[in-house]
């Protein structure tokens, strides 16, 4: 907790910094939801729209369907309400992917929060068991599938999910819940909101979890291995805490800070035949600003998240991630929008089992959009990102390790591109055709691998190291779409057809 308050100590001075330079209203998705009809984002590009306008396959999961879920996590959700693949191997321990590679440590979904990542580079993977919200203050679930790096950011190769929360400025959620089930599965959690200021807003949320694991795995036909007998009695555990906070600086100025902590404890599986009771910490802090300007809306934010696994036989993975973005959204007459950013990103872990050096890369990106209303029936949209990656290790490495620091020395270049076109045929039907270029990096791990050979000098099965010549995965893809929504019986027919390839895939541990 003492990194969590260093953390938030530098968001808020970050916060007071932007204020001075450079806010546009918060969206209120309900008072739009409202007026629509139908569940709004902004998401894809950075300007309110409905879900039928927007240029993406997307689903959104409403706040209405997340209160009558049967589940009691999100992956629970996603498998209720969207076609995505949902894999759980153990209690707390789930995969979640769009259109196959769906497996463990799946790496093809970039997972968000309120647009802030919580998918952690270190496996290239989303804890699920480790996100600090509760089910209650989730507004909307935003499902997208299909490589959309351009639109959303780096390593939304194979879809999105963005998860948005209630706005403490506008939403005031007050609950709380206990759950008792089979398996010794206790729950418990809590949510109050309070006014900050005259017109600002703070939601605190707290919630913990503890039960037994399942008598079997997916990947098991019983507990008759070594890994099983060891770990696989033990009790999963889960605690967090989240801070959500916002508040209008003056009339064309909003800022907004985050803040959470979670801790858990469970059996996680590192691939097909090995599993580990590991103990997982994260904390993370963003603080964001948005302005309203004469010519459009501009946003400022900044994000930490650092994280600690611990699988208790040695490998401890230490990961920090820092991020800075600004983009600008503009509009030129009543049809064209335009949205321009640049992103920083740094990240870091440590090198494992064999400790002693760091993988670091410094990321630099700038993207352009262009959102064309064509007729109130046609649209398009065009999106473009590059992204310039600068890799490194320092530190010292094993006697016999075939890596120097010098051959991490590398850099990359890589381009995504998204294009999409929609017509709506009426106000229920809507056809789209969309391409998709994206790009995902190979995780901190495949850098980071550092084991001793049995015999010093010597190569064998027992040595590993760190590849520091992969490179990028590329996933492309083409598809066409129709969507119906069927308002009577609050439902929705769709299908999509789609060819997609993938070059350079990158996997570690299979």
């Amino acid at each position: 907790m003492r990194r969590l308050a260093t953390l938030l100590g530098i968001a808020g001075a970050a916060l007071s910094l932007c204020a001075e330079t450079a806010s546009a209203q918060n969206v209120k998705y309900g008072e739009l939801e409202t007026i629509f009809g139908e569940p709004v984002t902004t998401s894809a590009t950075g300007k309110p729209q409905r879900v039928s306008e927007a240029p993406v396959t997307m689903i959104i999961i409403t706040a209405d369907q997340i209160a009558h879920a049967a589940a009691t996590d999100i992956p629970g959700i996603l498998r209720e309400y969207t076609d995505l693949d949902v894999l759980e191997y153990a209690r707390g321990d789930v995969e979640v992917s769009a259109r196959g590679y769906d497996k463990v440590m799946s790496s093809s979904i970039l997972v968000l929060i309120n647009g802030r990542q919580v998918y952690l580079d270190n496996r290239g993977f989303t804890d699920w068991h480790s996100l600090p919200v509760q089910r209650s203050e989730i507004y909307q679930i935003e499902v997208v599938k299909g490589p959309n790096s351009a639109l959303f950011g780096f390593n939304a190769s194979g879809g999105v999910i963005n998860i948005v929360t209630a706005n403490p400025m506008y939403d005031t959620v007050n609950t709380m819940a206990v759950r008792d089930g089979s398996g010794h599965y206790k729950e418990a959690s809590a949510i109050v909101t309070a006014p900050l200021g005259q017109s600002g807003g703070l939601r605190l949320s707290a919630g913990g979890l503890s039960a037994n694991n399942y008598s079997t795995s997916t990947l098991w036909e019983g507990p008759n291995s070594l890994t099983s007998v060891t770990y696989w009695n033990k009790p999963i555990e889960k605690r967090s805490v989240n801070l959500d906070g916002a508040l209008p600086l003056n009339d064309n100025v909003t800022g907004r800070i985050e803040a959470s902590h979670a801790q858990n404890a469970r059996v996680l599986f590192w691939d097909d035949d090995n599993a580990y009771y590991v103990h997982t910490v994260v904390d993370s802090v963003k603080g964001a600003v948005t302005v309203d300007t004469r010519s459009g809306q501009i946003d400022a934010s900044m994000y930490a998240n650092i994280a600690d696994m611990n699988d208790g036989i040695g490998d401890d993975q230490r990961t920090k991630l820092y991020v800075a973005s600004l983009q600008g959204l503009f509009k030129i007459g009543p049809t064209h929008a335009f949205r321009v950013a640049t992103e920083y990103r740094y990240n870091t872990m440590n090198t494992f089992p064999v400790e002693g050096a760091n993988i670091f890369y410094s990321n630099y990106s700038t993207s352009g959009m262009w959102d064309w209303t064509m007729t109130p029936q046609w649209s398009l949209t065009n999106a473009m990102r590059f992204d310039h990656l600068q890799l490194g290790r320092s530190g010292t490495a094993p006697l016999d390790s075939q890596q120097t620091n010098a051959a991490f020395r590398q850099s990359y270049d890589a381009v995504s591109a998204n294009s999409g076109i929609v017509y709506r045929l009426t106000d229920v039907d809507k056809i789209h055709v969309s391409f998709g270029r994206g790009v995902e990096l190979p995780s901190l791990s495949t850098f980071a691998l550092q084991q001793q050979s049995p015999v010093p000098g010597l190569l064998s099965d027992g040595a590993l190291a760190g590849n520091p010549g992969l490179k990028p995965t590329v996933v492309t893809s083409v598809e066409a779409g129709y969507n119906r929504d069927l308002p009577a019986i609050s439902s929705k027919v769709s299908s999509q057809i789609f060819y997609q390839t993938t070059k350079d895939l990158v996997s570690l541990g299979d």
